[in-house]
């Protein structure tokens, strides 16, 4: 352990309503690049491929990103508490620049590996510091419409970035999937530095460097687990389950490190909040229901409908549409009345219904049909996606944003993954031996696919129970505008105990 001057945010006025729009602007286009940047590059990747080589290693172009940002992500929370999320925030920017600058020219398939693993080292900051500053710059009466707003961005770039990354590939390089992200991100690190002022306090802080270690190593297996389970090794291989018990023996390591550190990068109690644990569970669900449905549509599309990869890409759009509109009325709602239980209620009951008919996609299904499902799908993920962050920073201290923020985005990126590793040892079951060739191709395909849906429905019910279990608290007019009294009180015996 090592002392190092550290920064605390102090509680200020919240500043006047014309200074909101541009700091928010600012932090969402650095949230956009990292969301963007996972879309286009997997539009590119085909071409990728035949510049470069290495097919048999192009699943660890996602993988590597995808590892070192869940690894950075909760640590990033952490450090932004202690050392302040504006510089952590502008660190992570910087770092996802470099990488995108070496990610674009890339020689061989090895550096690109390489490469992104750097990219995702500062991609694990852009979200959860991202989140931590919005609940500083803007007052929680406000947070809701904010918090609207943002969701139907990221729900834009999930559903633009493949048709953005398949222009790119086909009218420019595809080096520019990595080489846009520097214009933007130049403008996001002025925009962040000029428009975002907070005041803080120094303090000394130690580091938790063995619980920095066994995040690491949880994370590290997780993604390891999820990204090979059914697809490089059988699920009952030995590699998969060793995986397993490492990510098992992870977490109990880290409950007894975490008890005794002065100043832990995963504080136990913030479990003791009964609403911040509900609300890390239901982005599990959401994560999980979410990109395990989204990764198989586009391929239902291509395979059984006959669209092209970008056109599959705009035939999302009422997924999109329905995921955008949603959220923002929903982030609008709770900015005037302070409450946000019924809507994860809503969400996932839609879900449900929307997972139901999804289920039914058949070989001859046609395309108005599907984009019915997919709105009635859509409106219940929108129901839902920002209402995690917003009871995380409801239910915490300013001095804990970013610890909180950062749990309830890893919570969501394991669901994620597992959603997705789940759902392809499902299609993969579907699919069987049936090859191209056979009469019934694309209808086991369709059905397979269907599976998928049906066999996310468990899980979306788990999160409807969770969201049951919520208990509400409006916010008054004379609460603090992030931690009402009554939970910072909670917060404080808990750590008394501790």
């Amino acid at each position: 352990m090592s002392t190092h001057p550290a920064t605390a945010a102090k509680p200020q006025e919240p500043p006047g309503e014309p200074n909101y729009l541009i700091p928010f602007l600012g932090i969402m286009g650095a949230m956009l690049l990292a969301m963007l940047d996972g879309m286009i590059v997997g539009t590119a990747m085909p071409t990728i491929v035949d510049e470069l080589g290495g097919a048999r290693d192009l699943s660890w172009v996602v993988t590597a990103y995808l590892l070192t940002s869940m690894i950075t992500t909760p640590l990033y929370g952490k450090l932004g508490d202690l050392f302040g999320h504006k510089t952590m925030f502008l660190s992570a920017i910087g770092i996802f620049l470099g990488g995108s600058v070496l990610s674009g020219a890339a020689h061989t398939m090895t550096q690109l590996i390489m490469f992104r693993a750097i990219q995702g080292i500062g991609a694990g900051g852009l979200l959860v510091c991202g989140m931590a500053l919005i609940g500083h710059v803007i007052p929680f009466k406000k947070m809701g419409s904010y918090q609207g707003i943002s969701g139907g961005i990221m729900g834009a770039a999930m559903i633009g970035g493949p048709f953005l990354g398949g222009l790119i590939t086909d009218h420019l390089s595809w080096r520019w999937a990595f080489y846009i992200n520097l214009p933007v991100g130049a403008v996001v690190i002025a925009v962040i530095s000029l428009a975002i002022h907070i005041k803080r306090e120094k303090r000394p802080v130690k580091i938790d460097y063995v619980g920095a270690a066994l995040i690491a190593v949880i994370a590290s297996a997780l993604v390891l687990f999820t990204s090979w389970a059914g697809d490089r090794y059988d699920w009952a291989s030995p590699q998969i389950i060793g995986l397993g018990m490492l990510a098992a023996i992870g977490i109990g390591l880290l409950v007894l490190v975490e008890r005794r550190a002065a100043e832990p990068m995963l504080p136990l109690t913030l479990f003791q909040n009964r609403n911040l644990t509900l609300a890390a569970a239901i982005a599990a669900a959401h994560g999980f229901v979410m990109f395990g449905a989204m990764t198989f549509l586009p391929l239902y599309q291509q395979v059984v409908q006959g669209a092209s990869a970008t056109n599959s890409g705009a035939q999302l759009f009422p997924l999109l549409a329905g995921t955008l509109v949603t959220s923002i009325v929903v982030g609008k709602s709770v900015s005037k009345t302070g409450r946000y239980r019924i809507f994860p209620l809503l969400g996932f009951a839609v879900s449900i219904a929307g997972l139901i008919m999804l289920a039914t996609l058949a070989g001859d299904t046609s395309k108005l049909v599907s984009a019915l499902f997919m709105l009635v799908f859509g409106v219940g993920l929108g129901l839902i996606w920002q209402i995690p962050t917003i009871i995380a920073m409801r239910s915490t201290a300013k001095s804990q944003l970013g610890v909180a923020s950062g749990l309830v985005r890893f919570m969501q990126s394991v669901g994620g993954a597992l959603g997705v590793a789940v759902a392809g040892a499902i299609f993969v079951h579907g699919v069987g031996s049936a090859r191209p060739t056979d009469g019934r191709y694309l209808e086991t395909y369709a059905n397979a696919i269907g599976g998928i849906f049906l066999w996310a429905i468990p899980i979306a019910a788990s999160g409807l129970v969770l969201a049951w279990l919520l208990r509400e608290s409006p916010l008054n007019d004379d609460e603090d505008v992030n931690a009402p009294a009554s939970m910072a009180r909670e917060q404080e015996a808990a750590l008394a105990a501790h």
